[in-house]
């Protein structure tokens, strides 16, 4: 069966849309929700002169934006909009050495986590990845095609930093 994106939103229902937690006596909230999707337009229009992977384009149709367990600044994932991809992606490249044990200059920066200096990229050549900036290329944990399965373990194991180590022991570089 192929893989369907839309699969993605079941997943991100299963997320509580409010999550609490408190530190030191203060009670903080994160947040869940997805966009609706992006129009054609939108999309075209952020990435005009660059030929974008069919599977960004399937992404931003089922939605915009995806955020997960989100507090601004603080925790959390945030899958961009066209646009901010774009925007990221554009300083990545003008900013980071594009190398072989590094940044391609086909990666698109599709959303980052909040307190880990990890980005999400998509890459023609290895689907989605997450970027870790104090390892090489070869040590980031790859996806695969699909979101879903990152997207679970995230939701199961965000609270104790185990999504890491459980993604690591079953990266996909090799399925």
């Amino acid at each position: 069966m192929a893989y369907d994106p839309r699969s993605i939103l079941e997943i991100v229902d299963t997320y509580p849309r409010e999550y609490f937690t408190e530190l030191g006596g203060v009670q903080y909230v994160s947040v869940t929700y997805s966009e609706p999707p992006a129009q054609s337009s939108e999309i075209d229009d952020a990435w005009s002169g660059r030929t974008l992977p069919p599977a960004l384009r399937a992404h931003w149709g089922v939605s915009r934006e995806i955020a997960l367990f989100y507090s601004q600044g603080s925790d959390g994932v945030i899958f961009y909009d066209p646009k901010t991809s774009r925007e990221q992606t554009s300083a990545l490249l003008r900013d980071w050495w594009i190398e072989d044990d590094s940044f391609h200059d086909d990666d698109v920066v599709v959303g980052d986590m909040q307190g880990y200096d990890h980005r999400f990229l998509y890459s023609p050549g290895d689907g989605w990845i997450i970027h870790d900036s104090i390892a090489p290329r070869s040590e980031w944990i790859r996806l695969g095609e699909t979101l879903n399965r990152f997207l679970a373990v995230y939701r199961d194991h965000h609270e104790s930093g185990e999504w890491e180590l459980l993604l690591r022991r079953n990266d996909m570089r090799d399925n």
